[in-house]
């Protein structure tokens, strides 16, 4: 279900009395979410859902009316006490803040708004009480250092996965995913529309909450053309990009998360979890690794200039500091070339296909001497089969040869085209 509607649902299902922790809640909660949605240039929907969605469970997991809090210390101090008690911030720190920002927006664009406009003020305000008890920050021991064990590298677990794939569409989330590092909204409310070409590959432009951005896409190109040519609204821009197989309708959080975490199952993929946080990481981690600066990371992943996050991809995975420091020791340092993930071109179509093919996904076309051996191979039975058959088998032989030349794609099965030619010529002696 879209983000926009998970909204609407949750508003009915507070304004029926059926989600909300008291009834005081209720009224302020929706006002709350009318207001996130008046300023949709800032709340996306997504942002908007779970802003709204964090309010709520606090409501209805306190022992005060959460609009208390908002003028009331002890009220704050209860707000506190539930979410350190139920997001502990060593063991969840991005969760646990996560619901004291949301507890923060929810004052400042209520009470707040009520307190700006008393005061002739051009911006919302957060209550000062709220300000001065409810802190947004992360412990300043805190040092959210990525772990280089628990990402997903192209070869070692990317790869297994897309082939355990059944779907083009399951293959694009994928590869996507790992490809673009966009956070879990961003990634799940794409559009068809959002995919434009671009002279590197493809660009994706996405709507995150530090504006919009256009990342290129470069190693996952294959797998999204290729979707998007199986997509069933794929000439509707406003179509949802992971969409049903069938009708092209949106489906749910837990459908799209399948996309992946099912393939990762079958590969045996288990190192780490399998969500759109872990490809955005790895995706950061192996940017870093290849020498992107931290400024370009920045904007590829949409974090602000200067983005402490940033910095520790770049320590952590970027091995520049110590290549120069062993250099200034003397030592021969040898720069090593990294191992090629981009696709390649298909001499015959010019269309790309992942680089681990041996063929063509488009045409067939061979892409390396052991497939062209083979098909090669493939071939010469035919014609031996040709020249030893009569009658029926025969004419169905030659049809073939027909079929393969109509249909080139049909090579990767029993041999290119060249050879069918020469199948023609043997059949005219």
């Amino acid at each position: 279900m879209p983000e926009q509607e998970q909204v609407e649902k949750l508003r009915s299902q507070l304004d029926a009395g059926e989600r909300g922790g008291s009834d005081r809640d209720r009224d302020v909660l929706l006002t709350f979410s009318q207001r996130l949605q008046r300023m949709r240039e800032k709340y996306t929907w997504d942002r908007h859902l779970k802003l709204l969605r964090h309010c709520v469970i606090t409501s209805e997991g306190i022992d005060v009316d959460l609009i208390d809090a908002r003028e009331d210390a002890d009220a704050c101090e209860v707000v506190l006490d539930w979410i350190h008690r139920n997001y502990d911030i060593e063991e969840t720190p991005y969760t646990n803040q996560d619901f004291r920002v949301a507890v923060r927006i929810f004052g400042k664009r209520t009470l707040g708004r009520e307190i700006a406009r008393e005061q002739r003020r051009d911006e919302d305000i957060v209550p000062p009480v709220m300000k001065r008890e409810i802190k947004t920050s992360l412990p300043s021991s805190f040092k959210p250092r990525p772990d280089p064990a628990k990402m997903l590298w192209w070869d070692d677990h990317i790869q297994p996965m897309l082939d355990q794939c059944r779907h083009s569409r399951d293959e694009a989330m994928i590869a996507v995913s790992w490809d673009l590092g966009a956070r879990s909204g961003e990634m799940r409310d794409l559009r068809v529309g959002d995919v434009s070409e671009h002279k590197y590959g493809l660009q994706v432009t996405v709507d995150g909450k530090t504006g919009q951005r256009s990342p290129t896409l470069i190693t996952s190109v294959p797998q999204l053309n290729r979707w998007l040519a199986d997509h069933p609204k794929g000439d509707d821009p406003t179509a949802p990009l992971w969409c049903d197989l069938d009708s092209g309708r949106d489906v749910s959080y837990n459908m799209k998360a399948k996309m992946m975490k099912k393939p990762a199952r079958k590969a045996s993929v288990d190192h780490t979890d399998i969500t759109w946080r872990r490809t955005r990481k790895s995706s950061a981690s192996f940017l870093a690794s290849q020498g992107v600066n931290q400024a370009h990371l920045e904007d590829h992943h949409g974090w602000e200039r200067g983005s402490d996050v940033a910095s520790h991809y770049v320590a952590v995975f970027g091995d520049a500091n110590d290549r120069a420091v062993a250099k200034a020791h003397g030592l021969d340092i040898q720069e090593d070339e990294p191992d090629p993930v981009a696709p390649v071109e298909c001499p015959r179509c010019q269309r790309e296909t992942p680089r681990e093919k041996d063929d063509c996904i488009w045409c067939g076309q061979p892409l390396s001497h052991d497939s062209l051996r083979k098909k090669k191979t493939q071939t010469m039975e035919i014609l031996d089969a040709i020249g030893t058959e009569d009658g029926d088998a025969r004419s169905a032989l030659i049809e073939l040869g027909r079929i393969l030349e109509e249909y080139p794609a049909l090579n990767s099965v029993v041999g290119d085209d060249v050879d069918v030619e020469r199948l023609h010529d043997q059949l005219q002696d």
